[in-house]
């Protein structure tokens, strides 16, 4: 379910409606090349999140805590980025709409890292070798193939707003 619904389809259709938000904003090629940089920051910072989660447990959980603290965050950044009024923005704001991206990406890395290293847990633990990682994979492809579908398909009637409304629910789910 992580795979499919968080790196497949939500991170897709994040990382897809970032181009057509941008070009609604009126923001320059080389500007939106710029907050692309920022807007990734976090997967440059797996590393990081990784040796803070395993040196510094969140409430006794070395992986628990800081999903959860990344939902938060992600659920931030995607809210602010469905419900802005998008017709109100323009070039001046992109730093800060690029900062909601990079919270948006915090959400996914974090839970990328995390979810790896559990994956590879059971690889190791239970034998599970490469079924585990078809499976991985499957869902994760299956997810991005569906986004990919819904923002063809619709970002250009309905512009970038709508296709980030079905990643609100996402953060949330966890469990």
């Amino acid at each position: 379910l992580t795979y499919f619904g968080l790196k497949g389809l939500a991170f897709t259709l994040v990382s897809t409606t970032m181009l057509p938000y941008f070009q609604l904003m009126g923001v320059s090629g080389t500007h939106f090349q710029l907050a692309q940089v920022v807007a990734s920051i976090p997967w440059s910072m797996k590393g990081w999140i990784g040796v803070l989660s395993d040196v510094f447990p969140l409430g006794r959980f070395h992986k628990r805590g800081y999903l959860q603290l990344s939902a938060l965050v992600g659920i931030a950044g995607i809210a602010g980025l469905a419900l802005l009024p998008l017709k109100t923005l323009d070039p001046s704001n992109v730093w800060y709409v690029a900062l909601l991206f990079c919270a948006s990406n915090v959400f996914f890395a974090t839970f990328d890292l995390l979810c790896e290293g559990k994956y590879s847990e059971i690889i190791r633990e239970e034998g599970g070798g490469s079924e585990v990682l078809t499976m991985v994979w499957f869902s994760l492809q299956l997810g991005a193939l569906v986004a990919a579908l819904l923002v063809g398909l619709l970002v250009d009637a309905h512009g970038p707003q709508p296709m980030l409304l079905p990643c609100l629910p996402s953060p949330g789910c966890e469990r």
